[in-house]
């Protein structure tokens, strides 16, 4: 190693041990504070109608254990979960119109600016989500997340 190349070292450990201690002071905050709001009937009903048959027609598959997903986007870029790393690729958001609709209702509610939205699917009160953060690299922190749940009724649980 040359002495320009350790020292090239040198300035990247203390650049990783900047952007560790950085990431461990937002997962203390993140522990320590509430960022979740469960907001019910967001629309309309005949709006939910339209909403419920757009998912319906999305063909999610049979899975009892776990719930399925389909993530539509504006854009082409995958949503990856950080900590098990199955790729959903994007679906067309705008395939959807009664989704965009209901997403840019929410939106003006909500002075947010989502292009996005992952759809679950629980097909049995049984059917569950592993415990996740949503800190997946490629998710915008300053604005919110949007989820459209549908299927089985079930209780859901937010940890802090």
């Amino acid at each position: 190693l040359t002495s320009a190349s350790l020292e090239d070292l040198k300035k990247l450990s203390k650049d990783l041990k900047r952007l560790a201690n950085s990431t461990e002071k937002e997962l203390q905050y993140r522990k320590s504070t509430d960022l979740v709001d469960y907001i019910p009937n967001c629309f309309n009903l005949t709006e939910k109608d339209l909403v419920l048959g757009e998912c319906e027609s999305m063909n999610f598959g049979k899975c009892d254990s776990k719930a399925s997903s389909k993530w539509l986007s504006s854009t082409e870029e995958p949503y990856i979960f950080t900590d098990s790393n199955p790729v959903h690729k994007a679906v067309d958001i705008k395939k959807f119109p009664a989704i965009c609709r209901a997403m840019a209702s929410f939106n003006k509610r909500f002075n947010t600016n989502n292009d996005s939205c992952l759809v679950l699917k629980y097909t049995m009160s049984t059917t569950t989500t592993r415990l996740h953060a949503d800190d997946e690299l490629n998710l915008d922190q300053s604005q919110s997340i949007c989820n459209l749940t549908i299927g089985s009724s079930r209780v859901i649980k937010f940890l802090t």
